[in-house]
């Protein structure tokens, strides 16, 4: 090492956080429809109980935007949520399983 010699310039240039562009933000609304639209397939499938599992291909993951368009840590407080309600989903007792409820339009 030359104290003496001049610092060359760089060889390449380092970009850090480039991983291409963000995807499109989903909405809640648009996410929570999208919840409600599998509970449906769900239901159509004959599943009986459901739960954050069986929602993991449709979350987001790194580098891909998944059907919901959110995390797992966004949807389970939705399912607690729905739940509590009691009308798409009622608890099991059981960590991270719900009953898949079959609601009934009111008549009009």
């Amino acid at each position: 090492v030359d104290p003496d010699r001049e610092i060359p310039p760089p060889a390449a240039t380092w970009v850090f956080g480039n991983g291409g562009p963000a995807p499109d933000e989903v909405t809640t609304e648009q996410a929570l429809f999208a919840v409600m639209a599998l509970l449906d397939e769900f239901r159509s499938a004959g599943l009986q109980v459901v739960g954050p599992k069986d929602f993991m291909p449709h979350l987001n993951s790194p580098g891909r935007m998944g059907r919901i368009g959110r995390s797992r840590s966004w949807l389970s407080p939705v399912l607690a949520d729905l739940a509590d309600r009691g009308v798409h989903l009622r608890d099991t007792g059981r960590p991270g399983e719900y009953h898949l409820l079959h609601p009934q339009l009111a008549g009009v």
